[in-house]
């Protein structure tokens, strides 16, 4: 499916969200309760979706008052809901001065009857790409100690699953071995990490965490969604590796920084995606 194929043209939908942006709807806000991870949510004001703001665009456009979900993006524009709840999950991270012109820097990002499977897969290489930096920043740390060779292990169990899931990006039926290899690597990692009980702020602990997370965020891509039905999901392995990092990093969740890195890729990789075949 093409994207901008569906009657909608991109100027048309560019031309109304520009107005939007002149009249900072984008920037609306409203309180409701924020994620900031899988289990956790604070309350608080944040400006309203970014993707809501697009559909009300596209209910000018169409005449019609269309519900302010994911669907419509796909039924109007062909952008598949995947990448609208990544439009969204930057948003929802972004100070006022990236977030008032976001939704117009997606758009025009997306080029006329671009592939956005091959899309998928890019983003999904340069995600995993991006663990297998995080677990060779982990190896580094690594102190000899006497979990170092257990936790080298892991990693490379980690490592491993994560390259069967690259290479299995482009050929669909090695998904499920690939799949496979990453959920054996996450239950090991984690066990590991649970047979270490209270000590959560030593280095093995936090080690062990990242190749958990980094494996877990692998499970994810590793899922054949052809045959599920379900999108893909690289915002909770995007998340994933977040976690991983933190691991890492004490201070990386307060910075914006770990998920513009992947913000700018996404946009690159929208901006290279060629036409359907």
């Amino acid at each position: 499916m093409g994207t901008y194929l569906n009657g909608i043209t991109k100027a048309e939908f560019l031309a109304e969200l520009r107005t939007a942006q002149t009249n900072d709807d984008f920037l609306r806000r409203g309180r409701c309760w924020v994620p900031i991870d899988d289990d956790t949510y604070i309350e608080g004001e944040v400006p309203l979706s970014a993707v809501a703001c697009s559909i009300e665009c596209l209910s000018r456009i169409t005449g019609r008052e269309l519900p302010l979900i994911y669907a419509p993006y796909e039924e109007c524009l062909g952008i598949p809901i995947w990448l609208a709840k990544l439009e969204d999950f930057y948003f929802q991270a972004m100070p006022d001065h990236l977030a008032r012109t976001w939704p117009v820097d997606f758009a025009d990002a997306i080029q006329t009857g671009a592939d956005m499977e091959r899309a998928s897969a890019a983003f999904h290489i340069e995600i995993l790409n991006h663990g297998l930096e995080l677990l060779e920043d982990a190896r580094d740390r690594l102190d000899g100690g006497l979990s170092a060779p257990t936790l080298a292990m892991l990693l490379d169990g980690s490592r491993h699953a994560v390259l069967q899931t690259i290479a299995a990006q482009e050929t669909k039926p090695g998904l499920a071995n690939a799949k496979r290899s990453a959920e054996a690597a996450r239950m090991a990692a984690q066990g590991f990490r649970e047979d270490l009980g209270d000590e959560a702020s030593t280095i093995s602990a936090r080690i062990a965490e990242v190749g958990a997370n980094v494996a877990a965020a692998a499970v994810l891509l590793a899922t054949d969604h052809s045959v599920l039905y379900r999108p893909p999901q690289p915002k909770q392995a995007i998340r994933s590796l977040v976690r991983a990092s933190s691991s890492l990093d004490e201070g990386f969740l307060a910075r914006f920084d770990g998920k513009k890195w992947m913000m700018d890729k996404l946009v690159s990789i929208l901006k290279d995606a060629k036409a359907v075949d």
